[in-house]
């Protein structure tokens, strides 16, 4: 069972994802900017959750029960992002 500050951590990570994810889409966001957003370190990424596109799925289908974070929008979308 992971600890009180894993679970805090992995929480800061998914919301962290889902905020870029819906602003960005899914190829126009990086590991590092995610992890930068969730105030952690970008390897606990892979760590907690396998990888980018693992993350992404866990946001997508959140705890199995296909709710998505995303209301039902089409992501991962391909945009450009100016910055």
């Amino acid at each position: 069972m992971p600890t009180p500050k894993a679970q805090q951590t992995s929480l800061r990570i998914l919301k962290a994802a889902a905020e870029l994810f819906e602003k960005y889409g899914y190829y126009n966001v990086s590991i590092k900017e995610i992890a930068d957003l969730a105030q952690s370190n970008s390897a606990l990424i892979s760590y907690y959750f396998g990888g980018k596109e693992k993350l992404y799925q866990k946001n997508h289908y959140h705890a199995g029960g296909g709710f998505s974070l995303f209301a039902g929008r089409n992501y991962p979308a391909k945009r450009y992002r100016f910055s």
